[in-house]
């Protein structure tokens, strides 16, 4: 997977052509932290072993290329097939809120 080391500040710099590369690699992030919360086994200590994906899923959120891809999703940009579930308005949003709430 080549752009497992590519950092999100990088990802601006990456052809539009390569969003939907960019789009799956965070949502395999989201679905592997919600597989975690999900099974509320040990959820705390294999958050902490998740840590940089965390941090990397929420710098894609917090910055310019989630509202980039949000808007492509919009304009009917990516394939139908697709899963584009983290383009939702709250889905991301969701997820960092339910992780806060286990070390409150």
């Amino acid at each position: 997977w080549k752009w497992l080391n590519i950092s999100v500040s990088e990802w601006s710099n990456i052809s539009a052509s390569n969003r939907i590369d960019r789009v799956n690699h965070m949502t395999l992030i989201y679905e592997q932290i919600c597989a975690i919360l999900q099974s509320e086994e040990d959820a705390a200590e294999k958050l902490q072993e998740k840590k940089a994906e965390i941090e990397e899923l929420t710098a894609y959120y917090e910055g310019p290329l989630w509202l980039e891809d949000f808007d492509a999703e919009r304009e009917g940009l990516f394939p139908q097939d697709m899963n584009r579930g983290i383009l939702t308005e709250d889905a991301i949003y969701d997820l960092l809120c339910d992780i806060d709430s286990i070390y409150m």
